[in-house]
């Protein structure tokens, strides 16, 4: 994924992003633990990648394009996982 975004968790609050991202065209790849089915496929419709696992995971990272993306948003509801997940990418 060449200078797409990847969203990290898929709660209520990333769910709202993903849904924003893929309004304005943006190319977007989620990565969720856990998320609703519905949600998910109304992202994979509109043209989102989805990932199941977790975020922290390098190879999983790598998966989703992150050694080309623009961004990576960290969504989760833990602000140590959110951290880690950016040091993770920043580091890749």
């Amino acid at each position: 994924m060449n200078n797409g975004i990847i969203v990290c968790g898929f709660g209520h609050v990333g769910s709202r992003i993903v849904k924003l991202l893929n309004g304005l065209g943006e190319k977007v790849s989620v990565i969720y633990d856990e998320a609703s089915s519905e949600w998910i496929q109304q992202a994979e419709k509109q043209g989102a990648t989805c990932f199941k696992g977790n975020a922290c995971d390098e190879r999983l990272l790598e998966k989703a394009g992150v050694k080309n993306a623009r961004t990576i948003i960290a969504a989760t509801n833990s602000d140590t996982t959110n951290l880690s997940i950016i040091m993770d990418a920043r580091r890749l």
